[in-house]
């Protein structure tokens, strides 16, 4: 890489560390759209892993059986 473009890179990566909304966020806080995507998409899945869950219970407990002819 070329000097000149390795010191625009650092000038650009000093920039993007400055607007950053801190260490922990990240490049993009919790306010972005980024975080709101994963958020939705955490919660998605973990409607996937409640509703497992709740079937491994009732088979675990030998309810599923009951659970089928009360329908």
């Amino acid at each position: 890489m070329p000097q000149s473009a390795a010191k625009t890179l650092s000038v650009q990566l000093e920039v993007v560390r400055a607007l950053a909304p801190g260490e922990m966020e990240g490049v993009f806080g919790p306010d972005s759209l980024t975080w709101r995507i994963d958020r939705e998409a955490l919660t998605f899945l973990g409607a996937g892993r409640a509703l497992l869950l709740q079937l491994a219970h009732s088979v675990g407990r030998g309810g599923h059986r009951r659970t089928l002819e009360d329908n």
